[in-house]
């Protein structure tokens, strides 16, 4: 399906390509020599990204930001909510290059009240802060039910490119990154090097997945991993 969303897209088509995450391991080669490297016109739409649960230990969608970080051209966006979702549809749909929407395996609720979505650029959902959060995806509306005032809070929607204008606005400030993937590649570590490369003093720390994940439900992977949200927001106070 991945060659063949090229294919169509060199016909002057914009095809939509649905995969699961742990399917799209298998697909890197497809995705670097069909699309990416062609820079062509295809949205991959990637179903339960993140870690799903007691679907077994190799369904957890936690490597594809990882494999894509890598490859040059593509875009990455994680919407929060269905309407952020619909507003990076249409984004994609109008982007001459490809263009990657993962979502997790979950209910996703409509929030009209959102800001507007611009490509490429993150949301501060809460004034920026001493202490800062920063996640993508469904945890965003949850953080947002959740956090005290005192702390910031960052919806960085879109994975790749990262916003830099938001990053030097955390310049001596203390960041905590939630990202329930594998650590190395992910988000997190292209902050990290941004902020070295750009002798930034951010304070960073984050969590994340360490291993090729495991089977439990999403309260027991919450907990193995450190991402129960709850207790993550209390470790921060």
């Amino acid at each position: 399906s991945i060659t063949l969303g090229g294919g169509m897209a060199l016909n002057n088509y914009h095809p939509y390509v649905a995969i699961y995450s742990t399917f799209l391991q298998r697909a890197y080669d497809q995705v670097h020599h069909d699309i990416a490297r062609l820079d062509l016109p295809v949205t991959l739409l990637v179903d339960r990204a993140g870690l799903v649960g007691k679907d077994g230990e190799t369904h957890q969608g936690i490597f594809d930001i990882a494999i894509l970080n890598s490859l040059p051209n593509i875009t990455i966006a994680a919407p929060a909510n269905l309407q952020e979702f619909e507003e990076i549809l249409e984004l994609a749909i109008n982007h001459n290059g490809p263009f990657v929407i993962r979502y997790p395996k979950c209910i996703i609720k409509k929030d009209e009240s959102i800001n507007h979505t611009a490509l490429n650029k993150w949301k501060i959902i809460r004034p920026l802060r001493e202490k800062n959060i920063l996640a993508y995806g469904p945890v965003i509306d949850k953080f947002k039910e959740l956090l005290t005032p005192d702390i910031g809070l960052i919806n960085a929607l879109f994975i790749k490119p990262i916003d830099e204008e938001i990053l030097k606005m955390l310049n001596n400030k203390t960041l905590y990154i939630y990202e329930d993937v594998i650590l190395d590649n992910s988000l997190s570590s292209k902050i990290i090097e941004y902020a070295y490369l750009n002798k930034l003093d951010i304070d960073i720390i984050r969590v994340g997945v360490n291993d090729f994940g495991a089977d439990g439900t999403l309260n027991e992977l919450h907990q193995k991993y450190d991402l129960n949200i709850i207790d993550f927001i209390n470790k921060i106070k």
